[in-house]
């Protein structure tokens, strides 16, 4: 994640290193972001590149990917990274859950073919995130601007220490010292969880700021969380970990709705059992 000085998220990536080719060098970096933000992304690198002899631009050539599994079986073997006539498969770095990350720069049309290849018994869903994205919210994960509003949140609500996104034995970097005091303090009260919905809300709301800052509250009717995200039957929050744990009975209410919306939320399995010495 690139932060701000005050150690706000300014917007997460991943980062890869670029398949060599006749136009390329190694030491050629592809930095994935939403493509809202690469614009933004690309001019903040350019204020820090200073003297150094470093290229920053935007390359549309490539478009990203994911495959994934709902369910995994015990001892099932994962597969290496792939290139593959310019299609390049790697798995993501922060939890094997997630699967793969892919991109290539071909035409749809022969990427669907290539991918095939790659994962022939795969169910493909090119024409739409909404798979992925009720998986990841399932698994309590948040990535791009939807989930971590540029300003709005810290890494470490957003789990970067669990998802491998933070080091803490490294030099220094832009926001580090609120993150490692943070980190060495173990305070850290909030952060994104998986909220699970009896069926998928019907909201009349369609300003998803509104949505972004909806209200959850307890079964006492406490304030313990903010609304970072909704697909389907499935969300994402920022919520107050002490607040909705072991119950995690709670309400969505949002803006403009009569009625709030029942859901719950639980500690996501990837989570080490020790977290909770350190909320």
């Amino acid at each position: 994640m690139f932060l701000k000085a005050n150690g706000r998220v300014f917007c997460d990536t991943l980062i890869y290193k670029r398949p060599q080719t006749a136009e390329t060098d190694q030491h050629d970096y592809l930095l994935e972001c939403d493509a809202s933000v690469a614009p933004r992304l690309e001019k903040h690198l350019k204020l820090y590149r200073l003297r150094k002899k470093v290229q920053v631009g935007m390359d549309e050539e490539y478009r990203a990917w994911v495959a994934f599994k709902e369910e995994t079986v015990p001892g099932e073997e994962e597969a290496g990274p792939v290139a593959k006539d310019r299609l390049h498969v790697v798995k993501d770095p922060r939890l094997p859950r997630l699967g793969y990350r892919m991109f290539s720069s071909k035409e749809e049309a022969a990427t669907r073919e290539l991918l095939k290849s790659v994962f022939p018994d795969a169910i493909t869903a090119m024409d739409t995130s909404l798979p992925y994205t009720v998986f990841r919210y399932s698994l309590g994960i948040g990535e791009g601007e939807e989930n971590l509003p540029d300003g709005k949140c810290f890494p470490l609500e957003c789990n970067c220490d669990l998802l491998h996104g933070v080091s803490f034995h490294k030099g220094c970097y832009i926001g580090q010292e609120l993150t490692a005091r943070t980190y060495h303090t173990g305070v850290i009260r909030k952060r994104l969880m998986p909220l699970v919905f009896e069926t998928a809300p019907k909201l009349s709301a369609a300003d998803p700021d509104v949505l972004r800052d909806a209200e959850i509250k307890n079964a006492e009717g406490a304030v313990v969380g903010k609304l970072r995200g909704l697909a389907g039957n499935r969300g994402v929050g920022l919520l107050r970990i002490e607040k909705v744990l072991p119950g995690g009975q709670l309400t969505l209410n949002v803006a403009g709705e009569a009625n709030p919306i029942p859901c719950h939320t639980s500690k996501p399995s990837w989570w080490p059992k020790e977290l909770n010495t350190r909320t």
